[in-house]
Order: C-alpha cells, then structure tokens, then sequence
C-alpha cells in the first residue's frame, strides 16, 4: 500500500498571512485616511453610519433583549418553555418588577455600548477626524 502524498494545505498550522499580519486591513486603513483627508464631510458621514449600525443598534437590541426574558420569558418573540415529565409545558415567565428590568437592561446596554463603541475606534479611529478636520483647516482660507 503506498502513503497518501501530503499536500500543501494539509496542515491545521498553516495560516493566511495576509489576514494574520493584516495587510488588508492596512489598505483599508489607507483608503479611509485618504477618505478623511480629501472629503471629512463623506467620512464623518461613513462614520455616523458605521457608529449607528454597530453602536446603536446593538444597544437597542440588547436592551429588548434582556426586557423580553425578564419580563415575559420570550426570545425574538418565541416563548422559553420546558417540557415537563408529565407532558405539559412549564412557560418561563419571570415577571420581574418593570423598574427591576429597566435597570439591569440599561447597564446591560451601557456594556455593549462600550464595547461596541471599541468596535467604531478599531474601524474608524478618531485619530482620521482630527487628521481630516486639520486637512479642512489648511486648505480653508484663513481671512474667513
């Protein structure tokens, strides 16, 4: 019997460079400081759009999220249940006071917004705004 001939990408070690050193995130990197630079008013609103759909609605999302469970036991509006031995459900209704929830779910979502808000600077550090709004003001006259 003769062995199976290894091949190249055989291996659980082998890596795509380019995606562990991140040269593809560095282009893009390049793009968008070359984005900052010639038009902030298009960055900052790729920004705001970016910050809105990271920032925003996660932090939506997590706040109903934990509302739902606290409240009325549901999950995207699907009820957590058990089946018990005897055949019947046990519906997992917690009821929690209103003001309870409200709390936990809003430290909840002030969580996910600094993490989230993490996320926005990994994309789109601030360090392009100050770079473009300083752009803006050297290419902006200076007798306005």
């Amino acid at each position: 019997m003769q062995a199976r001939q290894r091949q190249p990408d055989d291996s659980i070690f082998r890596v795509t460079p380019r995606n562990i050193l991140g040269l593809e995130a560095q282009k893009f990197k390049s793009q968008l400081l070359a984005l900052a630079l010639s038009e902030p008013a298009t960055y900052f609103t790729l920004r705001d759009e970016v910050y809105q759909k990271i920032v925003e609605l996660n932090v939506e999302m997590s706040y109903n999220l934990y509302w739902e469970i606290l409240t009325v036991g549901t999950v995207a509006d699907e009820q957590i249940r058990v089946l018990k031995r005897d055949g019947n459900y046990f519906n997992f209704i917690p009821n929690l006071p209103e003001s309870e929830v409200n709390t936990f779910a809003l430290e909840v979502a002030e969580a996910v917004k600094d993490i989230a808000e993490r996320a926005v600077e990994r994309v789109m550090p601030m360090e392009y705004k100050d770079l473009a709004v300083r752009r803006s003001k050297d290419i902006l006259p200076t007798n306005v």
